[in-house]
């Protein structure tokens, strides 16, 4: 396993080196891939400046970029509030056909396929942009939706998600 992260994310950073045209572009210089994790149809990078970038297959909205387009090259996972990009991250990771970031304050962004409830929105929706993981009963839906806060870990199967407090509960979707 660890033999095939390093060759994907050997593969990544020539693959980004070769995409990647100026610094004023790209406005720093984000090489480093500290965190990568991969299924059979999609990988996501973690940045070391807290961006995500993603590529493979995207039937169900798994590269975050607002698309059902599948890319062989990264692309930047949106930003669900503005319209910019996601950052701020600490860790990712892959389920089958969905893919899960923590922020360094805590909050869990799931993505993609969500018809067995991972995505933890408190319904069975896909998503083709990050969205975060609601408490227990809560719905996105809802004006009074209640977010997952003071989470420190996070994990994904293929058809389930689940984020460890920062008291040692977790909770599963």
């Amino acid at each position: 396993v660890q033999d095939r992260t390093r060759n994907i994310a050997q593969t990544f950073e020539l693959e980004f080196r070769a995409t990647k045209r100026d610094d004023e572009e790209f406005g720093k210089d984000i090489l480093a891939a500290p965190m990568v994790a991969s299924n059979s149809f999609n990988s996501i990078a973690l940045m070391s400046d807290g961006t995500v970038w993603t590529w493979g297959d995207n039937t169900y909205g798994q590269l975050g970029n607002n698309s059902v387009t599948p890319s062989s090259m990264p692309v930047q996972v949106r930003n669900p509030i503005s319209d910019g990009y996601l950052d701020g991250i600490v860790k990712v990771a892959q389920g089958k056909y969905h893919s899960v970031a923590l922020t360094s304050d805590g909050k869990v962004y799931t993505w993609g396929h969500g018809a067995d409830g991972q995505l933890g929105t408190g319904n069975t929706s896909d998503s083709l942009i990050p969205v975060a993981v609601v408490t227990g009963a809560s719905t996105s839906e809802t004006e009074d939706a209640q977010y997952l806060t003071d989470i420190v870990d996070i994990t994904a199967g293929d058809d389930f998600t689940a984020a460890l407090d920062n008291k040692g509960l977790y909770g599963c979707s």
